[in-house]
């Protein structure tokens, strides 16, 4: 079996993986996989403009809301050209496939293995949105959904974006949080596969109805 979790910084993912894995699969050997996109290609274009804008203090993990707020006006300015545009969320598309080919790898090594994964395609689409407005329908986002479709379960770790807020450090406003809540919950009522699990109660709450999707 292989399940995703996603969702906004400070859901609960981490915890409840670590829940998951004690108590709804104690005797099986688990694999975790993290697969976040890290930009390699893209950074290389963009370091010198992000430090005009990010503080080297933070390096970009706790960036302030002005900081973000500077920083992501910027990237709407530069992504306004639609060639400048595709052409980046081309060069990002192409880096994260590349990056994903570990990943299959390592879903390959361990068939029949329960597998879950912290961040996946998903979360690169919901990012790439942020940054270059509606990619619903660019042919590349088909192929990151595609992938999704491939899955047995995916969850939608929801809670409320004020409680995601107070729960971490490095997120630069509740803003940052609401638009991309609303994103997240867009594409997964297009996911046959996919669950929303709220985390705003008890965590035995959100465990359970995990369990009931992922006991055959």
């Amino acid at each position: 079996m292989i399940i995703y979790l996603t969702g906004i910084d400070g859901a609960g993912k981490s915890t409840i993986m670590q829940s998951m894995v004690e108590q709804i699969f104690p005797n099986e050997e688990i694999v975790t996989i993290w697969a976040r996109y890290r930009p390699r290609m893209v950074k290389m274009l963009i370091s010198r403009f992000k430090k005009k804008y990010i503080s080297e203090d933070n390096n970009g993990q706790a960036v302030n809301q002005q900081e973000y707020s500077d920083w992501h006006l910027f990237k709407k300015k530069i992504t306004g050209w639609k060639v400048i545009s595709r052409t980046i969320f081309l060069l990002q598309s192409v880096d994260y496939l590349a990056q994903l080919m570990k990943v299959r790898k390592i879903i390959n090594q361990n068939k029949g293995k329960t597998i879950i994964i912290d961040r996946y395609t998903l979360d690169f689409i919901v990012d790439q949105t942020i940054n270059h407005g509606n990619i619903e329908n660019h042919f590349v986002t088909r192929i990151f959904l595609k992938k999704l479709y491939e899955l047995d379960r995916i969850f939608l770790i929801t809670v409320n974006e004020t409680v995601a807020f107070e729960r971490k450090n490095d997120i630069p406003s509740i803003e940052y949080l609401r638009e991309r809540s609303m994103l997240y919950t867009h594409y997964m009522h297009k996911l046959p596969n996919g669950v929303i699990i709220d985390n705003n109660k008890n965590i035995d709450e959100a465990l359970n109805k995990i369990k009931s999707y992922c006991v055959i």
